[in-house]
C-alpha cells in the first residue's frame, strides 16, 4: 500500500519531489542518482478545471484532494508480479488502496482540498488526474508513454476501471506530462491506483507493447 506526500531525503541529497509537494527551486527527484527506478507523482483534483487545482507541469498541484508518491522499477530485466531479482518489492508496478474507508484503518487516508478537508480520499470523485514522472527522470532510458496509471473502482486494485482505459504519464497531443479529465458520463469514484510501466520501457528497443 504505497503513496504518501514527499518529505523524503533524496539519494541525491537535500529535500526530494515534486516542486508543488516540497517547494524549493527544482528539486531532485527523491531517485535521481539511481538508473533503475523512476518517480512518479499522482493528484487526484474534485474539478475538471485544473487550473482551479493549482496543477503545472513538471510541478504538481497546489489545491489537489490527494497526492501520491510512488517508486518504480523501470529495468526491463523486472517484469510484474516478482519475478527477477534485485528489482525491489512491487517491480515494475505499485497498488494504492487510499487506506480504506474507515478513520480506524491503518493507513486511512484524508483529503487535503478546500471544503472537504477531512474527508476520506478511498471512494472520492474525481474530476481530474495529474499524473507525471519526475522531471529529473525523464532524462533515465525510458519512454514516458509507457508509464501508466490505472485507476480501480474497487479496492485492492482489483474491479474495473471508469473509463476503461490507463492514464499516460506523457501526454503526445500535448507533449508534456499527462493530465486527464475523464468522461464525466462516467461514475469516477476511485478506490485505488495502480502505476505501472508497460514493458520493455527503454528508449531503444523497439519491440511491441
Amino acid at each position: 500500500d504505497d503513496g504518501a506526500n514527499s518529505t523524503e531525503v533524496g539519494s541525491a541529497g537535500g529535500a526530494c519531489g515534486f516542486q508543488s509537494m516540497v517547494g524549493g527551486n527544482d528539486p531532485p527527484s527523491c531517485v535521481e542518482t539511481n538508473p533503475d527506478e523512476i518517480m512518479i507523482g499522482v493528484w487526484l483534483c474534485e474539478d475538471d478545471d485544473m487550473g482551479s487545482c493549482g496543477c503545472s507541469d513538471y510541478y504538481g498541484c497546489d489545491n489537489a484532494a490527494y497526492y501520491g508518491e510512488y517508486y518504480i522499477n523501470i529495468n526491463d530485466n523486472c517484469a510484474p508480479w516478482g519475478a527477477g531479482t534485485n528489482c525491489g518489492q512491487d517491480n515494475n508496478m505499485a497498488c494504492d488502496t487510499l487506506g480504506g474507508w474507515r478513520p480506524t484503518d491503518a493507513h486511512y487516508r484524508k483529503r487535503e482540498d478546500w471544503g472537504h478537508s477531512g474527508e476520506s480520499v478511498y471512494a472520492m470523485k474525481y474530476g481530474g488526474i495529474k499524473f507525471e514522472v519526475h522531471p529529473h527522470d525523464l532524462n533515465k532510458n525510458i519512454d514516458a508513454t509507457k508509464v501508466k496509471l490505472w485507476v480501480g473502482n474497487e479496492d485492492y486494485c482489483m474491479g474495473p476501471s471508469p473509463e476503461g482505459t490507463l492514464y499516460d504519464a506523457w501526454d503526445v497531443n500535448r507533449n508534456a506530462p499527462g493530465w486527464w479529465v475523464p468522461n464525466t458520463g462516467h461514475d469516477n469514484v476511485i478506490r485505488s491506483l495502480r502505476p505501472l510501466v508497460s514493458l520493455p520501457l527503454s528508449l531503444a528497443s523497439s519491440a511491441p507493447i
